[in-house]
């Protein structure tokens, strides 16, 4: 895991925040995929193009990525088939936030890294959960949902995630909303996009949890505009759901 060390001495903190919150994906990720055998009827089998995540704009307003690749070991292990994994940071803003997202062709392998799983694996307890919906583009609205969690012990450490889910570029804040959209998909199994906006630090205020909220909707539309040309590219005659 060569390169993960290199990641790791580049920037102290900054650079362990984000690739330790993709490490937590990955362990929590591997006992759930065990249970959700379920979701395998809504598997596409046309994959999207390798780089198709990668496509993602660095420069999104006032925000600048910094990519974080993974190891290859740790890749096979997150048991997804792509991903785009950033540290996004602007001018005057007190913190980075890391930007995962990630896609498989087996939802069960996307649902599997959702925060409210892969936190408490971990050993930090969830401290809140709400819905949001943030205003976007021509009055449009952004379903996602907020999480907190705290870590005791030496370094207390606190964390919050906002994440959504794609489903055929339909923004989505839950689980149960993902289920929903697959039973209604029509025309093949529709490709889901799970996006994390990651933030931990020793103490979170309503700042830096506006620092989220403001990432997710400045890229909204970037992302949105990155799964509908994804699927566009990729080959035809999608599977039909059995």
């Amino acid at each position: 895991m060569g390169r993960l060390s290199q990641f790791l001495e580049k920037d102290g903190a900054v650079w362990r925040a984000g690739l330790l919150a993709v490490l937590m994906l990955v362990v929590s990720g591997i006992s759930y995929r065990v249970a959700a055998a379920r979701y395998d009827r809504f598997a596409n089998p046309v994959p999207l193009a390798k780089n198709s995540l990668s496509l993602l704009p660095h420069r999104i307003g006032e925000w600048g990525g910094e990519d974080l690749p993974l190891d290859g070991a740790v890749f096979s292990l997150l048991g997804v088939d792509a991903y785009v994994n950033r540290m996004y940071s602007r001018p005057g803003a007190s913190h980075p936030i890391a930007l995962f997202i990630s896609y498989s062709t087996h939802p069960r392998d996307v649902l599997a890294h959702r925060p409210e799983i892969c936190y408490p694996s971990a050993g930090w307890a969830r401290t809140s959960t709400k819905v949001l919906e943030l205003p976007v583009a021509q009055a449009e609205r952004l379903l996602c949902q907020k999480q907190t969690f705290q870590r005791g012990g030496l370094g207390d450490r606190q964390a919050c995630v906002l994440s959504y889910y794609l489903v055929d570029s339909v923004p989505l804040a839950s689980i149960s909303d993902v289920r929903n959209q697959l039973l209604m998909a029509r025309g093949g199994a529709p490709y889901v996009f799970l996006v994390q906006f990651i933030l931990e630090a020793e103490a979170i205020g309503e700042d830096e949890m506006g620092l989220l909220e403001e990432l997710a909707v400045a890229s909204a539309s970037d992302i949105a505009l990155l799964q509908r040309n994804a699927v566009a590219a990729a080959p035809k005659g999608r599977s039909q759901e059995p």
